[in-house]
């Protein structure tokens, strides 16, 4: 299984995907579209190498597996713990992030919504659902839908505030990882 790299001659952009069989792909692709497809180079990996690279050319992507050139592509040596067939195959586990995101919000909810008389019919008509699924989110027995954080983010702007602040958390830990993974 390879990585490869393969560029458009008429965009100019390169894609960067895998395959078992990489020159049957570049035909594949090649037909689907008028772009005609050069291979630049392939290196050794899968699935997950393919992965790693995409996220250390990040800057460059234009949309999906699609890429503006950069003359690092021709040179970039993929690690070798990444070198893998597939996920299977291989040791490395997704980033672990410090944060618990259900437990952040359902701290949320308590924080805004605990303290007022009637939080259960608050919360339910902030988040469209029934009264006892409210009261269930309070007591932490279990977590909104995501229509209903949605809809809970529409109505209540302390709400949608907490919420920013564990997405801007979160960005900023993947962002940490996302840099540490590359070195």
């Amino acid at each position: 299984m390879t990585v490869y790299f393969a560029q458009g001659s008429e965009s100019e952009l390169v894609k960067i995907g895998f395959s078992r069989r990489t020159w049957s792909r570049m035909s594949e692709i090649s037909s689907a579209g008028s772009d005609k497809l050069r291979l630049l180079r392939v290196c050794p990996g899968g699935r997950v190498a393919e992965r790693w690279v995409h996220r250390y050319f990040a800057g460059a992507r234009c949309h999906g597996e699609w890429f503006q050139f950069t003359p690092e592509m021709m040179t970039i040596q993929i690690p070798e713990e990444f070198q893998v067939d597939s996920d299977a195959d291989t040791k490395i586990v997704p980033a672990r992030y410090d944060i618990n995101v259900e437990k952040r919000i359902q701290e949320s909810i308590k924080d805004i919504y605990a303290h007022l008389r009637g939080a259960d019919k608050i919360v339910a008509s902030d988040a469209n659902v029934l009264s006892r699924t409210a009261r269930n989110w309070l007591s932490e027995a279990n977590m909104p839908s995501a229509a209903a954080l949605i809809h809970m983010l529409a109505a209540n702007a302390a709400f949608r505030t907490s919420i920013y602040s564990l997405i801007k958390d979160l960005r900023e830990h993947r962002e940490i990882g996302s840099r540490e993974a590359v070195k």
